[in-house]
């Protein structure tokens, strides 16, 4: 029981991490050709807002709506073409390996997880992969430790300032229906 909940506050804290830290990485724009829809892209991003962060009713682990909640995060498949090649945003590659690890821990409580799977070789990708963009982005905002469940409990419920990702998701859906 006590490792399911681990499992649960490690998928919020990526996913406030994630989700609410979007950033596009300069360094896949500049080694891939010049496009219109990277230029968009970086221009979507450049307003920041103030956002409250808290707990919330949407995006459960399971549920009702999990599922379709989670979908709404990705437009389309998250796949954007560039110069006719197709890419993933790295958000939304995130937010993907986020749904897929929520699905993982779901259906944990019914089917043991196997390591050996394609579903845990998956699970295993998305571990590696959100560990090291949690690490590349380095969030040094200092968190009150509270002490309730050791220092694991942080007070995170405080204003935070994040990329409007409003216009990140314009962009996809345009690029997503051709124009």
């Amino acid at each position: 029981m006590n490792r399911w909940w681990l499992l649960v506050a490690l998928t919020a804290a990526l996913c406030v991490q994630l989700v609410l830290n979007v950033r596009l990485s300069y360094s896949v724009a500049l080694s891939h050709p010049k496009s219109d829809f990277l230029s968009l892209v970086r221009d979507s991003l450049a307003n920041d807002i103030v956002i409250q962060l808290e707990n919330s009713v949407h995006y459960p682990v399971d549920g009702a709506f999990a599922d379709e909640g989670w979908a709404s995060l990705v437009p389309g498949n998250g796949t954007v073409r560039v110069n006719g090649t197709p890419y993933l945003l790295g958000v939304f590659h995130e937010l993907r390996c986020l749904d897929l690890l929520r699905r993982q821990l779901r259906d944990t409580a019914t089917v043991p997880f196997n390591v050996s799977s394609p579903a845990g070789r998956r699970a295993r990708h998305c571990m590696q992969y959100l560990r090291q963009m949690v690490l590349c982005r380095a969030n040094t905002r200092l968190e009150l430790v509270t002490g309730l469940y050791e220092e694991h409990n942080v007070i995170w419920e405080q204003d935070y300032v994040c990329r409007d990702r409003r216009g990140l998701y314009a962009a996809v859906k345009l690029n997503q229906a051709g124009l």
